[in-house]
């Protein structure tokens, strides 16, 4: 995968390869430099472009892992909102049906009064 960290070591590493190798080249042509300079500068310079690539490949991985550490997050805390959602839900439920089963036998129990009420005002009479 192409990463703004990939194209940036990429870079990195390709313009000091130009670059050294063009300062080499105009040294190596002046005799300022022993001619046993430019090989090597090519195993320095490879070993440098490894490690930028090596680098990079670090922190793409690193990235990687934070996306993915940040999708697990998210997960879980949709399924804790869930959760909880669900608690709520059945709490609510369960409160209502209390309620609604008090209200009857409370009801009840009222019309059994006002009945047993009315069976002793009759007997009365």
């Amino acid at each position: 995968m192409l990463t703004g960290e990939v194209v940036a070591a990429t870079s990195s590493a390709s313009f000091k390869l130009i670059f050294i190798c063009v300062a080499v080249g105009w040294l190596l042509k002046t005799d300022r430099l022993p001619k046993e300079t430019a090989p090597v500068l090519t195993q320095v310079l490879v070993v440098d472009a490894a490690v930028d690539a090596a680098a990079a490949a670090a922190v793409h991985d690193a990235a990687a892992a934070a996306v993915v550490l940040l999708v697990v997050l998210l997960v879980v805390v949709v399924v804790v909102v869930v959760v909880v959602v669900v608690v709520v839900v059945v709490v609510v439920v369960v409160v209502v049906v209390v309620v609604v089963v008090v209200d009857v036998v409370v009801v009840v129990d009222v019309v059994a009064v006002v009945v047993a009420a009315a069976a002793a005002a009759a007997a009365i009479m």
